[in-house]
């Protein structure tokens, strides 16, 4: 099994010699084979492993004892070992999250947490080929884009799974040769969980009744999705600047993107509603088909979206306006960072290094290599973690469903309240420059920033983000 799992570590280009790897082991069978393989692996990759184990205070005994056993095994092993514990039914009752949804929040928090606290280069977690199967089955079932049905990635950031290449009865025969028990989950038997309902029922129906190979074959799918999917986005990324133009509160969306591809046309026109609405919540195939309608349409028809968009046929174009258009709900000329307007409904996509102009201020935009980590207090300059932000970060003004993170542990607040805590007058909370990620406020410039992405010991790119115009920057 070792080579198969080196094979698959090389072929996805998971680790290199010399790798410091955080491992997430909670007990069961598919945690431990993990640790196995990995220690088995870390003289001849000179590999530095540690473990993290999260109680998630929700069995009692069981989990104690689950506790208790991943300490043993890693002190057999010679593996430092570190154990968070948590309330994850409180957690999900306050965050408004099933308890599964906030179990797997908090354990990939802690992953991070340790990764960056010890210093490692990864966090390998113990997804196989099986729940690779059960997670496309699950997501097609509930309605998926191609993305999703991609199912689990073999390497996402940070994180690697080394054992998607593997099922879990070939996890449980290598366990029983090597003569290693595990700790059963007494709620993995439990079908009230979708998830589990697939797992105990529905897959093995289908390798009993369909193919005996049927995990094997979805999991390959999987692969050949996240490919497809790969492709896809880049030919996207490409198209869009060609039929998608700002336009002061909005984009304007050209009707030539009726020649392309249907499949590419939606997918660019729901690039522009997520840029309108702020977020994904909310937001299903049903709001693209009637952009799609309404671009093929006549002039004059409208139509209202979520979290406060909306979208008019016009002479050649589909105009897509978020909630902050303005007071007269008009789109107005084009932006450009060369001739920048006054216009309090800008929303102005951001990429690094840069500089971008609005209303006579300026952004500048720097990455810096180095960590300096003793930055200077400055009210209209800030330092971000660069890796910790996507490509659609915006310059903006607020819009309904804007949320800020208030800590390191992921907790969020809605912007209107953080901006009362923060005694911010009524009549100056419009005027506010934001530098955004969708719905996430990482800067309430000249104010507070957010907690998402401030940077940490284990932050490698900075980025540095000043303002200039308003104030001195002081």
């Amino acid at each position: 099994m070792r080579k198969r799992v080196e094979a698959f570590v090389r072929e996805h280009r998971m680790l290199k010699a010399g790798s410091r790897i955080v491992a997430g082991v909670s007990g069961g069978p598919d945690s431990l084979c993990l640790l196995d393989i990995l220690c088995d692996m870390r003289s001849d990759w000179r590999l530095g492993i540690s473990v993290v184990h999260v109680h998630h205070g929700l069995r009692g005994e069981s989990a104690d004892r689950d506790e208790a056993f991943v300490k043993r095994f890693c002190a057999e092993r010679q593996v430092p070992c570190r154990v968070y514990h948590e309330q994850v039914g409180r957690l999900a009752r306050e965050q408004g999250k099933s308890v599964e949804e906030a179990g797997r929040d908090i354990r990939y928090l802690r992953f991070e947490q340790w990764r960056g606290r010890w210093g490692g280069d990864y966090v390998a977690v113990a997804h196989h080929r099986d729940d690779q199967a059960e997670t496309v089955l699950f997501r097609l079932a509930r309605g998926s884009s191609l993305k999703g049905a991609g199912g689990i990635r073999p390497v996402n950031g940070r994180v690697i799974r080394p054992l998607l290449c593997m099922g879990r009865q070939e996890i449980e025969q290598y366990l029983t040769q090597r003569g290693i028990s595990w700790c059963e989950d007494e709620t993995n038997a439990e079908t009230n969980f979708a998830r589990n309902c697939i797992r105990q029922q529905v897959l093995p129906l289908l390798e009993s009744n369909i193919n005996c190979g049927a995990a094997a074959h979805l999991a390959a799918a999987a692969l050949e999705f996240q490919e497809a999917e790969e492709y896809v986005a880049g030919v996207e990324k490409q198209l869009y600047p060609r039929y998608v133009e700002a336009v002061g509160s909005g984009w304007a969306v050209s009707e030539r993107l009726l020649d392309e591809a249907p499949f590419l046309g939606r997918r660019i026109l729901y690039r522009v509603l997520l840029e309108a609405a702020g977020t994904a919540r909310d937001l299903s195939a049903d709001h693209v088909k009637i952009l799609a309608d309404l671009l093929s349409g006549s002039c004059g028809r409208q139509a209202d979206l979520p979290c406060g968009a909306q979208a008019r046929k016009e002479a050649g174009r589909l105009v897509i306006l978020s909630a902050d258009r303005g007071a007269a709900g008009q789109p107005t000329a084009a932006f450009s960072n060369q001739a920048c307007k006054e216009n309090a409904g800008l929303c102005i996509p951001l990429t690094a290094p840069g500089t971008f102009c609005v209303g006579g201020k300026r952004l500048n935009l720097r990455i810096l290599q180095e960590n300096p980590m003793n930055f200077p207090r400055k009210k209209y300059t800030k330092w971000l973690d660069c890796d910790k932000i996507s490509d659609n970060l915006v310059l903006r003004k607020r819009r309904p469903g804007d949320r800020i993170a208030i800590d390191a542990a992921g907790h969020h607040k809605k912007l209107k309240d953080f901006l009362i805590d923060c005694k911010i007058p009524r009549h100056k909370r419009d005027g506010l420059w934001l530098l955004a990620e969708g719905s996430e406020i990482l800067w309430v410039i000249g104010e507070r920033m957010g907690a998402a992405c401030q940077v940490t010991g284990s932050t490698r790119r900075v980025l540095e983000i000043e303002f200039t115009g308003d104030e001195e920057n002081e």
